[in-house]
């Protein structure tokens, strides 16, 4: 067992700690589930667990055994870590090389270490990325390796930080699956997510508040209460599909391994004759609402009814035109990808890992030249600071010693005079509920979820006629993304041409007009998003599995 007994911790120079009397458990083969708000101290909490900063006070033991000052080792030999930035923890140039790192520095080799690689390779799903740089893959495949590396090493112990946050829903759930074998091989396992289905999978939850664990239950009781799934910053259409069958009594890991037949029945065995009903979904940044019998549908936003914007078309176009892309020999990233994202319109861009989603960003942002075709904005070459760009990684556009300088930074460098970028940026970091008492600390400070919410004011200060959005929920809690996607509703109800690049269609699925599907570099399926939720097939046909609140209404529909 891996148990933490009051431990605090708090960082040099601030202010309170990060961790606040923390006791917990993990016993070996449980999985147990780490949620709260961004910034509550959930990837602290797990780098005190596998030693990469010690207590200010308290103990953390393995097994039994003091993990103080002598015996530092057992945690950094029996507990692997699995950090939010897979790219910090990689550090060989190829993939094979990556997973035998670890293990090499453990004294392993020959046909040991050659199992263990294979072995990791496998459990993670990246055997066809053995021979691939490291520094060439998309953040998905990324995420992938780093999680396989940590496997090579055969930790007794595994501390999860986000890891299914940069994956497709089919990568997410090959990733859930190899966990469950991990745990039945008695791996036990500290998993931090905001996600519904990586928090159904637990065995156990714990929910963080300002550095300490305020509740601890099973993912029923968790998911049977709507107050307790805001207060944890758990929102989304299945977090409120889980959350309407869970107080009918449905385990919400049985309704994730359901098939359409399963959970047809488990809703009308358990729903007390309520009738099933068709409806509007509603949710707003307090937090999920009942869904009263089981009420299913979008969630009000510019797009439908019947598919249709109800706001009004706007003459900005940002276009991709037959665009191709190769980064090295062998298949290219896009091949031939035309797309056009129009104004007052929100365009999604999806597809598996290693689509080329983020590569078509690029394009569209006017940061990276195409080998052939272009990239257009209201007909013209795009130039970079045409469109407003959040990056995948967040740490990738934060430069300056404070948020407020880094997101006046971009109003600045368009030509605003200090004092109207510095009015643009405070806005702009209000809209993106980042607090005042923020504003003078380096962005880099804060948890992942903090620096992402920076960057994105970074970017809608720039006040821009057109916004590219890589993956921008990655690692945001629930308010936080209710919070971004008002946002981003209010740059298209402007007229502003915005595409989301994402692998969350949970989110994003429900609020965009129109949909493009990438696989292998390639534009398999374009058109209405209204159209796409009809034609569930189509985004399995993509790689893409379909998300639990599309397969809860294929289920109740059929």
């Amino acid at each position: 067992m891996l148990e933490l007994r009051s431990v605090s911790y708090r960082y040099a120079g601030a202010r309170r700690d990060a961790v606040r009397d923390c006791s917990l458990r993990v016993e070996r083969g449980e999985r147990v589930a780490l949620v709260g708000r961004n910034g509550s101290g959930k990837s602290t909490l797990l780098s005190l667990c596998k030693g990469g900063v010690s207590p200010s006070s308290g103990e953390i033991l393995v097994d039994g055994v003091s993990a103080g000052r002598d015996g530092a080792r057992l945690l950094q030999e029996g507990v692997g870590i699995l950090r939010q930035d897979p790219r910090g923890q990689l550090v060989s140039s190829l993939v094979e090389e990556e997973l035998a790192f670890g293990p090499q520095n453990l004294g392993i080799g020959g046909e040991e270490l050659g199992r263990r690689v294979r072995e990791a390779l496998r459990l993670c799903g990246v055997e066809d990325l053995a021979h691939s740089r490291t520094m060439g893959l998309s953040g998905g495949q990324m995420q992938r390796v780093a999680l396989a590396a940590v496997l090579a090493m055969g930790p007794l112990y595994l501390m999860l930080d986000e890891p299914c946050a940069q994956l497709d829903p089919r990568a997410r759930q090959g990733i859930r699956s190899s966990l469950a074998v991990l745990a039945g091989r008695g791996v036990g396992m500290l998993l931090a997510s905001h996600l519904p289905e990586d928090i159904a999978s637990a065995d156990r939850v714990l929910v963080m508040e300002a550095g300490r664990i305020c509740w601890e239950g099973r993912p029923l009781e968790l998911f049977s209460d709507a107050a307790l799934l805001a207060r944890a910053g758990v929102l989304g259409d299945s977090a409120d599909a889980l959350n309407a069958l869970a107080r009918r009594g449905v385990e919400p890991r049985e309704a994730l391994a359901a098939d359409a037949t399963t959970l047809r029945g488990l809703v009308e065995g358990r729903a007390d004759g309520a009738c099933v009903q068709s409806g509007a979904l509603r949710r707003d940044a307090s937090g999920p609402v009942g869904w009263g019998t089981v009420s299913l549908g979008g969630k009000p936003t510019g797009r439908r009814c019947g598919g249709e914007a109800s706001h009004p078309p706007a003459g900005v176009e940002l276009a991709l035109d037959d665009v191709s892309v190769s980064y090295e020999a062998g298949a290219p990233a896009l091949s031939h990808v035309s797309l056009v994202a129009r104004g007052g319109r929100l365009t999604l861009l999806a597809g598996e890992s290693g689509s080329g989603k983020t590569t078509a960003s690029l394009v569209a942002a006017g940061v990276l030249e195409p080998d052939g075709g272009k990239a257009t904005l209201l007909g013209r070459p795009v130039r970079p600071s045409d469109v407003g760009l959040a990056f995948q990684r967040p740490e990738d556009q934060l430069f300056c010693a404070t948020a407020l300088e880094d997101v006046s930074l971009g109003p600045g460098n368009l030509g605003e005079s200090a004092s109207d970028a510095r009015r643009a940026a405070e806005d702009a970091l209000r809209r993106m509920g980042v607090g005042e008492e923020a504003w003078p600390l380096s962005p880099l400070e804060g948890s992942g979820g903090e620096r992402r919410r920076v960057a994105l004011a970074g970017v809608i200060a720039m006040r821009r006629s057109a916004y590219v959005f890589d993956e921008p929920t990655a690692g945001l809690d629930g308010a936080a993304r209710v919070r971004l996607e008002g946002q981003v509703g209010e740059l298209v109800g402007k007229g502003a041409a915005v595409v989301v690049v994402s692998h969350d269609l949970d989110e994003w699925l429900p609020l965009v007009d129109d949909v493009c599907l990438l696989r292998a570099g390639r534009v398999v399926w374009q058109g209405r998003a209204a159209e796409l939720e009809r034609q569930p097939g189509t985004l399995g046909a993509s790689g893409l599995g379909l998300p639990l609140y599309l397969r809860l209404r294929e289920a109740l529909h059929a």
